[in-house]
């Protein structure tokens, strides 16, 4: 009896000094760095990623490029942003100011192009303009080589694209081994059954497909995940949720919430005519930080180059028949038939082939928690008032 009775102290004492001293081990931050085309999205993706404490991040720097506004302006939206959350030590560098292959075509009078109908002249709807900073703010490198240098400080790190991958591209041109230090890369871009810029091909991607060609071609290096258009459109808001996120905003999204209004209003408005507004980088940049968010395949992508009108269709395989059918000629699919006919052995043999030939370059998300991702956007931008 009193050994029973002794036991018992000694575990209870043990279970007591293990509640006290054993405690559960914090989550490893995650290193990131962004390459973004600052527009309202983007910005909002931006103030999410700062002002959220569900996950540990630390942002390494911020590099920017064509796309949704000018790279100078987009780097001056970073700043305008830093400096609305309070956190303008994070280095910011301007980026290519245009594709790697075809022009970059704009207005003849204004020198705009087709993004400002969502995003304004400057990429905020002249929040940007009416907060502009000097050349000593940025950083003195240009994007590419930033990306380098922090590739090489913080092996490991996550790459997140919001934008038009040139500056990517251009990295992996000139720094191969520095950019496959990184550990993942998450690009928001390319669309597998269709576009908003043409019927097939979406719109960061269409600016540069050649990039994307570029760096899906960075064989053993990170991994590269694709947040399509068929996923990140499930992350959408309309005028009464915008109203109702600002009503209740921290500083740093009331800050843009006239642009984020706009924005909003005009995808649903009479030439786009959506019943209710995508925004493409808020639900990237939090798949970035938790991909149990999302469901993803392995997948083989092909980008469209050239300036016809497929430019920047991407075929996106995912099954085994897509697969064969995207990587064989005609003539390989027409022996590969005759082959089930013949000899099936020859054909299991020419399949294989295929694929060893053209591996799956890219995973894929193919669907996100869109309830989950709008409760963690929520909460890390509005002031609780319960």
């Amino acid at each position: 009896m009193k050994c029973r009775t002794y036991f018992k102290l000694v575990l209870g004492l043990f279970w007591t000094c293990t509640a006290i001293f054993v405690e559960p081990i914090p989550a490893a931050a995650v290193d990131l760095v962004i390459d973004t085309d600052t527009g309202i999205d983007d910005a909002a993706a931006i103030v999410w990623l700062l002002s959220q404490s569900d996950y540990p991040v630390n942002i390494l720097g911020i590099g920017t490029v064509f796309g949704n506004t000018s790279s100078l302006s987009a780097a001056n939206n970073v700043l305008t942003v830093l400096d609305a959350t309070r956190r303008r030590g994070i280095p910011v560098a301007v980026g290519a100011p245009e594709p790697i292959s075809q022009p970059l075509n704009a207005g003849p009078l204004l020198g705009l192009r087709a993004p400002a109908l969502l995003h304004g002249m400057d990429g905020l709807w002249q929040i940007g303009l009416q907060h502009p900073h000097a050349a000593r703010d940025f950083d003195s490198r240009d994007a590419p080589t930033l990306y380098r240098d922090l590739g090489n400080e913080h092996p490991g790190a996550t790459l997140l694209a919001l934008g038009p991958l040139t500056n990517l591209a251009l990295a992996f041109s000139r720094y191969p081994d520095a950019m496959r230090r990184y550990e993942r890369i998450v690009i928001g871009a390319a669309a597998k059954y269709g576009g908003n810029r043409t019927p097939s091909g979406e719109y960061s991607l269409w600016q540069d497909p050649e990039a994307l060609n570029i760096v899906l071609s960075s064989r053993l290096g990170p991994e590269i995940i694709v947040l399509p258009l068929d996923s990140f459109q499930k992350f959408s808001l309309d005028l009464d949720d915008v109203h109702a996120l600002c009503d209740k905003g921290r500083d740093a999204l009331k800050f843009i919430c006239p642009a984020l209004t706009t924005y909003v209003g005009n995808q649903l408005g009479p030439l786009i005519g959506r019943t209710r507004a995508w925004i493409p980088d808020v639900a990237t940049a939090i798949y970035a930080m938790d991909s149990s968010l999302g469901t993803v395949q392995s997948g083989l992508i092909k980008a469209i180059e050239g300036d016809g009108i497929m430019r920047g269709h991407t075929e996106i395989a995912l099954t085994l028949l897509e697969r064969i059918t995207l990587i064989a000629s005609d003539s390989e699919l027409n022996r590969l038939t005759e082959s089930i006919f013949l000899d099936p052995s020859s054909y299991v043999a020419g399949v294989a082939g295929l694929l060893t030939r053209e591996p799956d370059n890219a995973t894929v998300v193919v669907d996100i928690d869109t309830q989950k991702m709008h409760e963690l956007f929520r909460r890390a931008v509005t002031v609780n008032q319960d």
